[in-house]
């Protein structure tokens, strides 16, 4: 937990891309004496603040994210520390990883890697997070996880061959997209995703039956469903 629950609440509206007043709408709660509590200047009750937290991907009784649902966060600046702050509350290790799509054949851009979305996993919790920066934010500007996450202490990066200069998974466009572009995902198709390029203990072996079952759920034809496979598996069988 972060020292004030203030704190972590005001950092989980920014990163989920609220604001106070639809986060105070959304719960039911008056705009201003959510401002006021979130400044300490004002209570909220109990059974309000717990419909805070849930809306925000909290677990009300131990204060920890989640673990039934993936997070989906981003931000508008370069600035990691709202991130740092929501892994170091939880007082769990994470790992991470980048996820690219299959048209881009060679990531050499630091910029590009900034904008594609970084898979970040501990033991009970899954987080998606993506930068969605102005395109004319200098390079300067951008925290790097190295020195914000894994200096720290944090999270550090996934041990599976580096394709290009972070650990990647790469991924036919339409699954990248629907990581990129979605407001939801669900546990099971992060875990699948993750398992692409190996397992990690305890986990089951990733196989392409799987993922079948998975993009044929989404309502994809089994024609589509063949040409995403035979994208991805011919991409990794070149890697190797």
């Amino acid at each position: 937990m972060l020292d004030k629950k203030e704190d972590m609440i005001k950092d989980l509206i920014y990163l989920t891309g609220r604001t106070i007043t639809g986060t105070a709408l959304e719960t039911g709660i008056d705009p201003t004496n959510l401002s006021r509590f979130l400044k300490g200047h004002s209570t909220v009750s109990e059974q309000k603040m717990e419909k805070v937290l849930d809306l925000l991907g909290i677990e009300p009784t131990s204060g920890t994210l989640s673990p039934h649902r993936v997070h989906i966060w981003s931000i508008k600046t370069g600035d990691l520390f709202p991130l740092s702050r929501i892994l170091s509350s939880t007082g769990q290790d994470f790992e991470m990883v980048y996820l690219t799509p299959q048209k881009y054949l060679r990531l050499k851009s630091f910029l590009e890697f900034m904008l594609s979305p970084l898979l970040i996993r501990s033991f009970s919790s899954k987080i998606v997070f993506r930068r969605r920066p102005p395109l004319l934010l200098p390079e300067t500007k951008y925290q790097k996880e190295d020195v914000v996450l894994v200096q720290m202490g944090l999270a550090k990066w996934r041990r599976i061959p580096k394709a290009y200069m972070y650990p990647t998974i790469k991924v036919a466009d339409v699954i990248y997209e629907r990581f990129y572009s979605s407001k939801e995902l669900s546990v099971q198709e992060f875990d699948q995703i993750w398992g692409l390029p190996g397992t990690m203990p305890g986990e089951s072996k990733w196989t392409w039956e799987r993922l079948n079952s998975v993009l044929e759920g989404k309502g994809m034809t089994p024609g589509e469903v063949a040409r995403t496979l035979d994208l991805t598996n011919d991409d990794e069988t070149k890697g190797n």
